[in-house]
């Protein structure tokens, strides 16, 4: 019954902490994705370390990715087992989600280009 309770606490607090972190790291990659047109000497040494910063945020956001896309698919396995409708269709969801994470430094990179 404990084990229960663990695992459904987990899931509730993953599931308001996984939409609010790739948010926030999503905002935070198209703001700074935006490129300065500053006219003032050092211009290249800011937008270096921005691209740098970029990147990083960008890795992040796809290892968040990758993390919640297994999640989704052990999740789906288990659900299959359990032929549970409802628990199937939330794991499809997450798999999806898990790959727009994982993808979105790509699309980015799309958009802005």
């Amino acid at each position: 019954m404990e084990n229960l309770f663990r695992k459904a606490t987990i899931q509730k607090l993953a599931k308001k902490a996984v939409p609010v972190v790739g948010m926030a790291l999503l905002v935070a990659v198209c703001a700074l994705s935006l490129s300065m047109t500053a006219h003032a000497s050092g211009t290249q040494a800011i937008t270096a370390k921005m691209n740098k910063l970029k990147s990083l945020v960008g890795a992040v956001i796809s290892g968040i990715g990758t993390v919640v896309c297994l999640w989704g698919i052990s999740e789906l396995g288990m659900a299959m087992q359990a032929n549970d409708g409802m628990t199937q269709s939330q794991a499809i969801k997450r798999i999806g989600g898990g790959l727009v994470m994982i993808l979105a430094p790509q699309v980015l990179t799309v958009l802005t280009a």
